[in-house]
């Protein structure tokens, strides 16, 4: 899988424990810690499209971090290693959100927090 993909094996090593974790069915929160450069990016982007049929909340600490995830998790990262996308839609969080359309959210902590204050109801529903 990882020749064939374009993914390097610390890659591969991420996303399987990414599918183990949901398997798990764990409602613990996880972490995958990787050093600058390894391809985080790109792990995000699979495991978002790839390795889950639920809608995904992505977070990012910064706008320009968010920017970047958004432009590589929508079609970049899969189109450098010529792999379709999945149908889920692509989308930052808005007060309008429509949680029957698969959607991978990308936005920031902020943004999260806004939404807590000003749209309750749509931030019950991220769980």
């Amino acid at each position: 899988m990882a020749k064939k993909l374009g993914l390097h094996k610390h890659q591969k090593e991420a996303l399987d424990l990414i599918k183990d974790y949901l398997k798990s069915n764990s409602r613990k929160s996880a972490l995958i810690q990787m050093p600058t450069g390894s391809g985080k990016t790109g792990v995000i982007a699979w495991a978002s499209h790839f390795l889950t049929d639920n809608n995904v909340l992505i977070l990012s600490p910064r706008v320009a971090i968010k920017d970047q995830l958004f432009k590589e998790v929508k079609e970049k990262f899969l189109a450098k290693i010529k792999v379709n996308p999945s149908n889920k839609k692509v989308s930052v969080l808005t007060h309008n959100i429509d949680f029957s359309v698969k959607t991978i959210f990308i936005d920031t902590i902020q943004k999260v927090d806004r939404l807590r204050n000003f749209a309750p109801d749509k931030f019950e529903q991220l769980e």
